[in-house]
């Protein structure tokens, strides 16, 4: 992830369905597609 430009502290957006199965990851112009494995690792932290 760090070879896309996602370290601590880096605006992102993340888009789930509501089952949370697969994910969408905004970063740096980027757009990456997460499935269920790896979104069940993500910590979220609002500011």
């Amino acid at each position: 992830m760090a070879d896309l430009g996602l370290y601590p502290g880096t605006e992102a957006e993340l888009v789930c369905q509501e089952n949370g199965s697969q994910c969408i990851l905004k970063v740096n112009g980027s757009t990456i597609c997460l499935d269920q494995s790896i979104t069940e690792n993500i910590l979220v932290e609002g500011s």
